[in-house]
């Protein structure tokens, strides 16, 4: 596939990508992930690079991912009238932002990356999970995880 011309445009709160393909069909890249592997390919080096492998990195970047739909989840139930919420959705969400803590915690291996010796979309992806998570169900992860502050 001939990857065209890209550019970015901003619509409401949601950023896309747009680009030209080889049918002449204008279109949008609207998801982090595949935005991410769409640069990858222009040049064909990653951003920024994984040097640790691209499995181990997309293994990181999955999990955090599934941490921010857990708090989205959690969050949209919170903001149900009191009177439609469902505990046990709650309950159910939160366990999964635990579980998602404690596998980050045993399978961290106490280097300054995450995956190899080098910042990659892994540390990116974790850093905005963590911070989504302070913000829309802030609780105290620090002290359960100190290693992962």
């Amino acid at each position: 596939m001939a990857l065209g011309s890209i550019k970015s445009c901003r619509r409401s709160a949601v950023s896309f990508f747009r680009w030209r393909g080889q049918l002449g069909l204008t279109n949008y890249l609207f998801e982090s992930a595949l935005v991410v592997h769409y640069l990858d390919h222009l040049d064909g080096k990653p951003l920024p690079p994984a040097a640790a492998g691209y499995w181990q990195s997309q293994w990181w970047q999955a999990l955090g991912n599934g941490m921010i739909d857990a708090t989205i989840a959690r969050m949209l139930e919170s903001r149900r009238p009191d009177d439609k919420q469902m505990p046990e959705k709650m309950q159910r969400e939160e366990a999964r932002i635990a579980r998602a803590f404690a596998t980050a915690d045993h399978a961290y291996r106490d280097g300054k990356f995450l995956a190899g010796s080098k910042f990659s979309l892994a540390d990116l992806t974790f850093g905005v999970a963590f911070q989504y998570i302070d913000i829309r169900y802030p609780h105290d992860w620090c002290s359960q995880h100190p290693r992962l502050k």
